[in-house]
């Protein structure tokens, strides 16, 4: 089994694939919408408010800004908003490149993000990725590392790490370390497909490994080296605050790895989770029907904050999901009607 690439990077993939083909109008659906909830459940808000979909929501480290994807006439833009919803603010715009992932630098003065042309190659879209970087005020907008995409940052804010080589079938082949003062470094380069390397807080990675058995969770050095596997059949691995243990997700439920020993527990039924910034909780989300609940590690305290009768964007979560208390949780959705079943 090759390694899935994630849902913000497919739901990019489709649009370019449905502007590349003509078909019969699709039955019209809502659009999604950034909301905003308090962890007791309390205070649901609809921050952006606009017939045009938004996605992939990230709170500034601050907590004042929020960073987030608007799609507008079918091509996807960087904007940042407040944290209420005010001051939207456009930072990108391009009628032939698509944005997605974006990432706050650690002390909020830039913001990481994925763009991709829209150039196909039937039967499929074949873009050419990149990774750049933009203040929040729009200014100093630079490319970082060509070829690259679902970039995260050190915990100094000076180098991303970052997936490179994608195959035609956008599955990455390596991944790098570029720096922001210049220069890209090959640090894992191996047979099979690798993919979301992550930073611990004290500058190791993790990282996915596919080398035709389904993927594995790997820890290394930052160059890469020293490598060991901690779990098998992982997705979407995320580093506790503390550093000590990994949270994935496999067949639809979270697990938690602790890495020294390699323990493995089961937590609960998940398509996509978040740490919140201290450790002490995660955000659990299904995507359809959409459900979101928060939990300790330990599995204790579980609690359904918002049911969702809808479909629940979970592709683009991190601590950036979190407010900075704690006490709020953001998430895109498109939200039906009719109430959802139980």
């Amino acid at each position: 089994m090759r390694l899935g690439i994630c849902a913000a990077v497919a739901l990019m993939l489709g649009s370019v694939a449905a502007a590349a083909r003509s078909a019969t109008p699709p039955v019209p659906r809502p659009n999604f919408e950034i909301y905003s909830v308090r962890v007791d459940g309390t205070g649901l808000r609809n921050l952006t408010n606009t017939p045009l979909d938004e996605d992939s929501p990230a709170v500034s480290p601050n907590g004042r800004q929020i960073a987030f994807v608007r799609t507008t006439a079918g091509n996807r833009d960087l904007w940042v908003m407040n944290a209420d919803g005010s001051g939207q603010k456009q930072l990108t715009s391009s009628a032939a490149e698509d944005e997605a992932e974006p990432a706050w630098s650690p002390d909020g003065t830039s913001i990481a993000f994925a763009t991709a042309t829209r150039d196909v190659c039937p039967p499929r879209p074949c873009p050419k990725w990149s990774v750049r970087v933009v203040h929040p005020d729009g200014t100093g907008l630079r490319e970082v590392a060509a070829g690259g995409r679902d970039a995260r940052w050190s915990p100094n804010g000076r180098r991303l790490v970052l997936e490179t080589d994608i195959d035609p079938y956008q599955e990455a082949e390596s991944i790098s370390v570029a720096r922001l003062a210049g220069g890209v470094d090959k640090v894992v380069k191996t047979a099979g497909v690798v993919a979301h390397p992550v930073w611990s807080r004290d500058g190791r990675l993790a990282f996915l490994w596919d080398r035709g058995g389904g993927a594995d969770l790997y820890v290394s050095r930052a160059d890469g080296r020293a490598r060991r596997r901690v779990a098998k059949n992982a997705e979407a691995p995320e580093w506790s605050p503390s550093g000590r243990q990994i949270a994935f997700v496999t067949l639809a439920r979270l697990k938690i790895v602790r890495v020294r020993t390699r323990g493995v527990r089961s937590v609960a039924r998940a398509e996509g989770f978040a740490w919140s910034r201290s450790g002490r909780r995660l955000a659990l989300f299904r995507e359809e029907p959409g459900r979101i609940a928060v939990v300790k590690p330990d599995g204790r305290a579980f609690r359904v904050v918002e049911k969702i009768s809808g479909e629940l964007d979970a592709s683009w979560l991190g601590p950036w999901t979190w407010s900075r208390d704690g006490s709020t949780l953001l998430y895109a959705a498109r939200v039906e009607q009719s109430p959802p079943p139980d």
